[in-house]
C-alpha cells in the first residue's frame, strides 16, 4: 500500500490532506512534518487494528535504522496537534507493549469531494462568477433557513413529554427489615417484587464471598433464587417481567480475587438469564451463557429477546456496546456512534436508548430512538454517574455517588433535583423508579471504618475509632504526626493528629472523597486532593490555597517551591501521575503558569519521591527505575525488583513496599539498593487490609476490608 496516497481523509471535523501535509480544521491550517504525517496516514489506513512500533518502522522508515523513540517522537507530535482540538479525548490511543491505534473512524473522501466544486469555479467567466455567487448565497440562505426549521422542530425544546411520575417525596421507608448487607433493589415491571442482592460480611480464605440474589415481594416474601461464590454484579428485568438477567461476577481460577496492585481487573463474569414463575416462586428454565473475561458496566433488555451490556473485551479494548440473544446464544456488535464512540453505560426504554460516554473529563448523555438517530445530548458535570430511565420515558434519574446529588434529567434538557434524606454517616446508591413512577428504592450504605496501626513490635494497635468512616491515613515524613480524612455527619473534613491530640484542619466540607494526602515542604504544608481539586494547606498558617481545580485525572507525586529572584515570586512545580485511558505517566507542571511536560512515556504503577528525585515502577516490570530531577533523565537501579509493587517509603539506602493487591497485602518488605539484599521489615498477620501509609519508625496506617453494612429504603 502506498503510504504517501493522496487521498484526503477526516477525522471528524478534521481535513487532513496527506499530500500536502497539513490539515484543516474550523478554517485553521495546520502543517505536519511528512514523517509524522506519513504515521497519521497509516494508522488511519488500517484504524480496524493496533499497529505496532515494529510495523510503523518497517513500512515508514524502510532502510534506516531507527528505535522505537523515533515512532514516540511523532505519536507525540500527533497527540499534542490533536489535544488542542479534540478536548475530550485522545485520538491515539497506545497499548502497552501491543501499538498504537486511533480512536476515530477516518472517512476517506472519494471523487464528490468538496474540492469538485473547487475545480469547476476556476473554468467559468467572470459574468457565470458573479451568478454562481449569487446562486451559493441564496442556496446558503435558503438552507440556514431550513435548517433552522428543522432544529426547531426537533429541538429537545419541543419534545413530547408526559411526566407521569412523582417528583416530590415526603417519607423515606424501609424495603428490607433489618440493617445486614442487602444493596441495589431493581424493580420489576408489576409494581410487586424487586430483585436484589445480599452478601456476606468478608471474604473468606480461598478469596472468594457468598452472595445471594432474591426477588422480594410487597408482603415481606423473599425467595433466594441463587447464590454464588463470587458478586451478583449487574441485572435487569425483561420488559414482560418473565425473564431475569444477571451477570456473576468471580475471579479467573487462576488469579486472585483482586488483581495485584496497579494491573486492571479482570474478572470472569458468567450471563445467567433466569425464566421465574413469581406467583409459585418456581424456576421455570434458567440460561447459563457464554462467559465474558474483561470489564463490564452496565446490562439492560433492549426488547424481550435481546440483552444489551456495555463492556471490553480483555483488559486492552475500548468500552463498547453489544446487543445478545440469550435464547438464540447470538452476540452482535453495536455500530459504534460517531457523537459516543467511548460509552460507559446504557439504559434502554420503549425503544429509547440513554448512552452514558465520556465528555471533557466529565460525562455526557446522549438520547436515541430505536434507529440510534440522536435526538438530544446534555453534559453533566460529574466524573462518575449512576443513569437509570424513569418509567415513562420522559428522563432520566442520575445519581452521582461521589457528590451524593441525585437528579431527573428530562429529555427538553430540564431537571428536576430529588433530595436525599440520608441518616447520619450514610451514603446512597443505586436509585431505580418503582414501575409506577411513585416511589424511589436505593441502598442506605452505613459508612464506618477504624485506623490502626501495625507497630514495629508486631502488636495490631486501634488510633482512630469514633464511629465514623475514617480513612486516607498518612505520616509525615518525620513521622512525629499523621493526617487522616473523616465522614462525620455526612461532612467530609481533614483531621491532623500530633502529641496525642488531634485538631480539624478544613474549615469548610469537602465536597468530595479525598484519595490523596501528600506531606511536602519539610512536613509544614499538606497537599490533598478532594474530587477533581488539589488543595494546599498551610499547617503553620492556617490557609488554603487550590492549586488545580480541574485535576479529575493528576495525583500529586512531589510538589517543588523555588523562589524565583527575577520575578521576586514563588516557583511551584508540581510532579504527578496524569491518568489517560487507564494508563498513568509521570508529567511536570508548572502552577504559574500551567504549562505541562510528560516525563515518561509508558504505564506507571507505584511512584514515590525521594530528595528531589522520582522513584517508580512500569506496570507489569520488574524494574525499579529513577527519575532524576536535575536533568529529567531516566536510570533502571534495579532489574529484579518484585513487579507490581505498592512502593511505601524511601531512605537514602533503600526502599519499603509491599506486594499482592488490595484487601490480600504481604508483609512489608526492604529491598537495599547497595547489596540487592530483600528482607522481611515487618510481618503482618492479617493481609485483609488496605494500607495507606508507612513509616520505618512507627510502622504502617491501615483500614481493614470489611463490607459495610446496608440495607433498602424508599423515597414516597
Amino acid at each position: 500500500m502506498n503510504t504517501h496516497s493522496e487521498d484526503s481523509f477526516t477525522l471528524e471535523n478534521v481535513l487532513i490532506s496527506p499530500s500536502h501535509n497539513q490539515m484543516e480544521v474550523d478554517g485553521e491550517t495546520i502543517k505536519l512534518q511528512p514523517k509524522v504525517m506519513s504515521v497519521l496516514l497509516y494508522l488511519a489506513q488500517h484504524y480496524d487494528r493496533v499497529i505496532s512500533n515494529d510495523e510503523l518502522i518497517e513500512n515508514l522508515w524502510a532502510g534506516r535504522v531507527v528505535n522505537h523513540g523515533s515512532v514516540q517522537k511523532s505519536i507525540n507530535s500527533l497527540r499534542t496537534t490533536f489535544a488542542d482540538i479534540f478536548t475530550d479525548k485522545d485520538v491515539i490511543e497506545n497499548f502497552s507493549k501491543k501499538g498504537y491505534q486511533l480512536t476515530i473512524r477516518p472517512v476517506f473522501l472519494t471523487d464528490n469531494n468538496p474540492t469538485r466544486g473547487m475545480q469547476i469555479t476556476q473554468r467559468i467567466g467572470p459574468l457565470s462568477k458573479i451568478k454562481m455567487r449569487w446562486l451559493v448565497s441564496t442556496s446558503a440562505i435558503v438552507a440556514v433557513m431550513i435548517y433552522a426549521l428543522v432544529t426547531q422542530l426537533n429541538s429537545p425544546q419541543h419534545l413530547s413529554i408526559k411526566k407521569q411520575h412523582k417528583m416530590l417525596f415526603s417519607s423515606v421507608n424501609s424495603y428490607t427489615a433489618d440493617i445486614g448487607h442487602e444493596q441495589n433493589a431493581v424493580p420489576h415491571p408489576d409494581n410487586q417484587h424487586v430483585a436484589y442482592v445480599k452478601n456476606n460480611n468478608s471474604t473468606n480464605p480461598s478469596g472468594t464471598q457468598q452472595s445471594q440474589l432474591i426477588v422480594g415481594d410487597q408482603k415481606g416474601s423473599n425467595w433466594s433464587i441463587a447464590h454464588s461464590n463470587g458478586i451478583w454484579f449487574k441485572y435487569a428485568w425483561s420488559p414482560d417481567g418473565q425473564h431475569l438477567a444477571a451477570i456473576e461476577q468471580q475471579r479467573i481460577e487462576t488469579n486472585a480475587l483482586t488483581p495485584d496492585f496497579y494491573e486492571k481487573p479482570n474478572y470472569l463474569y458468567t450471563f445467567h438469564v433466569f425464566s421465574l414463575d413469581l406467583k409459585n416462586k418456581r424456576l421455570i428454565e434458567k440460561h447459563l451463557l457464554s462467559q465474558w473475561q474483561g470489564q463490564l458496566n452496565s446490562i439492560g433488555w433492549v426488547d424481550n429477546m435481546r440483552i444489551e451490556f456495555v463492556a471490553m473485551q480483555g483488559n486492552n479494548s475500548h468500552f463498547s456496546r453489544f446487543h445478545y440473544s440469550p435464547f438464540e446464544q447470538q452476540l452482535v456488535p453495536v455500530e459504534p456512534l460517531d457523537f459516543a464512540p467511548l460509552p460507559v453505560s446504557s439504559s434502554i426504554v420503549n425503544g429509547k436508548t440513554a448512552i452514558t460516554s465520556r465528555y471533557k473529563q466529565q460525562l455526557k448523555i446522549d438520547f436515541v430512538d430505536e434507529n440510534q438517530q440522536r435526538f438530544a445530548t446534555y453534559p453533566i458535570p460529574y466524573s462518575q454517574a449512576d443513569v437509570s430511565w424513569v418509567p415513562d420515558g420522559s428522563g432520566v434519574l442520575v445519581h452521582a455517588p461521589a457528590q451524593q446529588k441525585m437528579f431527573i434529567l428530562y429529555l427538553d434538557g430540564q431537571q428536576t433535583d430529588i433530595p436525599l434524606q440520608q441518616g447520619k454517616n450514610t451514603a446512597a446508591f443505586s436509585p431505580r423508579f418503582s414501575a409506577d413512577g411513585q416511589k424511589i428504592y436505593y441502598t442506605e450504605s452505613h459508612l464506618r471504618s477504624e485506623i490502626w496501626s501495625n507497630t514495629l513490635s508486631g502488636n495490631m494497635q486501634k488510633l482512630i475509632d469514633n464511629q465514623q468512616l475514617n480513612y486516607a491515613a498518612s505520616y509525615a515524613a518525620k513521622g512525629d504526626k499523621y493526617v487522616y480524612a473523616s465522614v462525620r455527619s455526612n461532612q467530609i473534613q481533614l483531621w491532623l493528629v500530633e502529641n496525642g491530640a488531634e485538631r480539624q484542619l478544613t474549615r469548610n466540607p469537602l465536597e468530595a472523597e479525598i484519595t490523596k494526602i501528600l506531606w511536602v515542604n519539610n512536613d509544614q504544608q499538606v497537599l490533598y486532593k478532594s474530587g477533581s481539586q488539589l488543595v494546599l494547606y498551610n499547617l503553620s498558617q492556617d490557609i488554603e490555597k487550590i492549586l488545580l481545580s480541574q485535576a479529575d485525572n493528576i495525583f500529586p507525586v512531589a510538589l517543588n517551591v523555588a523562589f524565583n529572584a527575577e520575578s521576586g515570586a514563588e516557583q511551584q512545580t508540581l510532579t504527578a501521575l496524569i491518568e489517560t485511558d487507564t494508563i498513568q505517566n509521570l508529567w511536570r507542571i508548572n502552577l504559574n503558569n500551567d504549562q505541562r511536560k510528560q516525563l515518561t512515556f509508558g504505564s506507571i504503577g507505584s511512584a514515590l519521591s525521594h530528595q528531589n528525585n522520582i522513584y517508580f515502577q512500569y506496570t507489569g516490570q520488574n524494574g525499579l527505575w529513577v527519575l532524576h530531577e536535575e536533568d529529567e533523565t531516566l536510570t533502571l537501579i534495579s532489574d529484579d525488583f518484585d513487579k507490581n509493587s505498592k512502593l511505601l517509603y524511601l531512605d537514602n539506602h533503600g526502599l519499603y513496599y509491599i506486594t499482592g493487591g488490595e484487601c490480600r497485602e504481604s508483609d512489608i518488605f526492604y529491598k537495599e539498593f547497595a547489596s540487592g539484599a530483600k528482607s522481611i521489615y515487618l510481618t503482618r498477620e492479617n493481609s485483609n487490609i488496605k494500607t495507606s501509609s508507612f513509616h520505618p519508625q512507627q510502622g504502617d496506617l491501615h483500614t481493614k476490608c470489611e463490607i459495610p453494612e446496608s440495607n433498602i429504603l424508599t423515597l414516597e
